[in-house]
């Protein structure tokens, strides 16, 4: 699969054990790291995953449709 979508992972799953750290233990400056991680990690994993066409739902597929040009000639 590669490395780019299991480090995005990573990235992603540390900011948000640095944000639970942070808030169980009630140290507020280790909550924003966290969250900016996690928003930048996960952001980077949905990049990754789109970019090598990964589907993560049954009927995600972008379906064709019909043209207004085929609807107005019937």
């Amino acid at each position: 699969m590669g490395l780019e979508p299991v480090l995005a992972t990573l990235v992603t799953l540390l900011g948000i054990a640095l944000t639970s750290a942070g808030v169980i233990t009630h140290i507020g400056p280790a909550v924003a790291p966290g969250a900016l991680l996690t928003l930048v990690g996960g952001g980077w994993l949905g990049v990754s995953l789109a970019r090598r066409n990964v589907r993560l739902l049954p009927g995600a597929q972008i379906a064709q449709t019909h043209s207004t040009d085929d609807v107005a000639a019937s």
